[in-house]
């Protein structure tokens, strides 16, 4: 890590701290990037609904805000 790096002697603790936020920020944008470009298959979305059904769910009943609650839980 770039913060790790600087001795506390030559640099504040107020811009470690800074460049250490900075780095957790980046690391946060580029693991939502990666799977923004990996999308779902259909046949992940099969297997939803595959699932749903056999818990007694029709995935054509659920409203698309339910749909994709469901997605972001799966995906999590």
């Amino acid at each position: 890590m770039v913060a790790e790096a600087v001795t506390t002697d030559v640099v504040s603790e107020s811009v470690i701290k800074y460049t250490e936020d900075l780095e957790a920020k980046s690391a946060v944008l580029s693991e939502s990037f990666q799977r923004r470009q990996n999308p779902r298959m259909p046949t992940i979305y099969a297997k939803s609904k595959e699932i749903l059904q056999a818990r007694g769910i029709r995935a054509s009943s659920l409203s698309a805000h339910s749909r994709k609650k469901l997605w972001q839980r799966r995906s999590s």
